[in-house]
């Protein structure tokens, strides 16, 4: 259960073990994002490894019409962090907002009337110090957390490649730049014949040619295309030329360097 502690520029609620949370829908909307909150909220926790329990909680609710739909409940850290990848004027504001509601609670009310103006005036500059500090290191907390899960991510991508690991890596390039599958493909194969003067197509167009050909002498017709390229494909070729590391070295680059070019630059 939650309850509503704050409803000022996005309403902040707090569930009964005193964590303040956000609603994911209620954030997605503010942040005047284009995809649907869905599909947003499942692309953010894939990219930036969210972990349901400690960042997130989901709440199931049956809908009048009988389905079933997801709200997600978001810590504070996490929303915070959802806002400054968004990168825009609205995530700007409401992680300054957030970053100001937490100051709140964390701060100890007195009754400075009661000290002197000597005192008074040492108060004011000290919490307007201390509060540019803590602003600092704030930003400097997310921005380390965003770069530590995109390092994370490119440490893992980098370990030895195989044929399954490789493959799904290319689907992952697809999701994140919204190329097609062959043109991704043929971008990584100029690199390598630049690079290393590897014809990876050439390659393949031969072998395809020669079982095509022997193929022929044995029953008097040629495969299908579909089926050709199903039995001689890129990354088949280049387990057996032994370069399938060069390829998944030039896509694990490619692919860090989108993820790196996500992070908002301050």
């Amino acid at each position: 259960m939650k309850k509503l502690i704050v409803n000022e520029l996005l309403p902040i609620y707090e569930t009964d073990a005193g964590e303040k949370v956000v609603d994911g829908r209620e954030l997605h909307e503010f942040l005047d994002v284009s995809s649907k909150f869905a599909d947003w909220i499942k692309n953010r926790i894939t990219k930036y490894g969210f972990a349901e329990n400690d960042d997130y909680a989901t709440v199931s609710k049956i809908l009048e019409s009988g389905g079933k739909s997801i709200d997600y409940v978001l810590k504070l850290d996490m929303a915070k962090e959802l806002c400054m990848v968004e990168n825009n004027e609205q995530g700007s504001k409401a992680r300054k907002y957030f970053i100001d509601i937490e100051k709140r609670y964390k701060q100890q009310t007195i009754n400075t009337s009661l000290l002197s103006p000597e005192m008074q005036m040492f108060k004011t500059i000290f919490d307007g110090v201390a509060r540019t500090q803590l602003e600092q290191a704030e930003d400097r907390k997310e921005l380390e957390a965003v770069k530590s899960r995109v390092d994370t991510l490119t440490t893992n991508l980098t370990a030895a490649p195989n044929h399954t690991a490789v493959v799904k890596r290319v689907d992952e390039y697809v999701r994140w730049t919204r190329l097609g599958h062959n043109e991704v493909y043929n971008r990584i194969y100029d690199i390598m014949q630049a690079k290393h003067g590897i014809d990876v197509r050439q390659r393949v167009e031969n072998e395809r040619v020669r079982i095509n050909d022997a193929y022929f002498d044995k029953t008097g017709k040629f495969y299908a295309v579909s089926t050709l390229k199903q039995k001689v494909n890129g990354i088949d070729v280049m387990v057996r030329m032994g370069v399938l590391d060069k390829f998944n070295e030039i896509l694990v680059g490619l692919l860090a360097k989108e993820k790196e070019n996500s992070l908002p630059l301050y």
